[in-house]
């Protein structure tokens, strides 16, 4: 018997309840890597970056940040492929609310280094740039 027993997935992905308004300020800003992006799109990249980083934080208080149903294919793969590599077991997609849950404490480390890096001097854009080449070359090889 799996120990991961199948679950409904949410109707809703959610975020911390303070935490919307970085979504909406990395959305709006003129100089954000992130302007005229859907806030689940920034969710998607916040749970990817959260989870590079080791970032997994517990949310508090929760709050919809998007219907689930908004989700593409792919991003729905890219959160479940962050679910199998976290418990290291692909039994893991039974369980569809744990896919989310684990993807939301992904978001939330991940939105949080993502505002404190749009708070320096450097921009944003060229911080990440030099991050995610720092990733294709780490994991290039594989």
């Amino acid at each position: 018997m799996s120990e991961f027993s199948p679950t409904d997935p949410p109707r809703d992905i959610s975020i911390e309840e303070d935490d919307r308004s970085i979504y909406e300020t990395l959305s709006e800003q003129n100089d954000s890597p992130f302007q005229e992006a859907e806030l689940n799109e920034i969710f998607v990249f916040a749970a990817s970056y959260g989870y590079n980083q080791g970032l997994r934080l517990e949310l508090d208080s929760k709050r919809a940040l998007a219907n689930r149903q908004t989700l593409s294919d792919e991003q729905r793969w890219i959160l479940r492929s962050i679910a199998i590599n976290e418990v290291d077991n692909r039994q893991i997609l039974q369980d569809k609310k744990q896919i989310y849950i684990i993807a939301e404490e992904y978001a939330k480390g991940g939105i949080e280094q993502l505002s404190k890096l749009a708070d320096r001097p450097d921009d944003l854009d060229t911080v990440l740039s030099t991050e995610m080449i720092e990733i294709g070359q780490r994991y290039g090889d594989e």
